[in-house]
């Protein structure tokens, strides 16, 4: 695997309390997938 990022966020209850998941795949505009897992408070993005 070439470049990646990972980025954890974590959020006030209030503002989001998701749990699930979002893919992202490459288009014409972004060569890169990105996948998303919201983990009730935190949430995960994983671009690679």
């Amino acid at each position: 695997m070439g470049d990646w990022e990972l980025e954890i966020a974590f959020h006030w209850p209030h503002n989001r309390f998701a749990l699930g998941w979002e893919t992202i795949m490459p288009d014409e505009e972004y060569n890169y997938c990105t996948i998303k897992v919201y983990l009730l408070i935190v949430t995960l993005t994983l671009d690679f």
